[in-house]
């Protein structure tokens, strides 16, 4: 469900882009910020590439919405929106990647 309330610690869906369009890199292989897998974060549901909100009530850190890990050499992090969620016009235009 691409569903998310809040800081979207609940958020199941499926989005593996960020908003700047980086591919995110899969949770179980990415070097960058070690900390970040499941077995720390086990109600995180860190699968596959999808963006998440991964904390503990005990951590100092929380990002304020969804976020991945970028597969981008020069960019370790990125906000995501949900899968569908359209972003809000921009008067420069957008720039695009790829047609899919």
């Amino acid at each position: 469900s691409e569903a998310m309330t809040g800081d979207g610690a609940d958020y199941k869906g499926v989005q593996s882009y960020t908003r700047d369009g980086r591919l995110c890199a899969r949770w179980d292989v990415q070097t960058k910020v070690p900390r970040y897998n499941s077995e720390d974060y086990p109600n995180s549901n860190l699968i596959l590439n999808y963006c998440r909100n991964p904390y503990n009530d005990t951590d100092l850190n929380k990002a304020a919405t969804i976020w991945c890990i970028t597969s981008d050499a020069e960019t370790v992090w990125g906000e995501c929106l949900p899968v569908g969620v359209i972003q809000p016009e921009c008067d420069g235009g957008y720039a695009v990647k790829s047609k899919t």
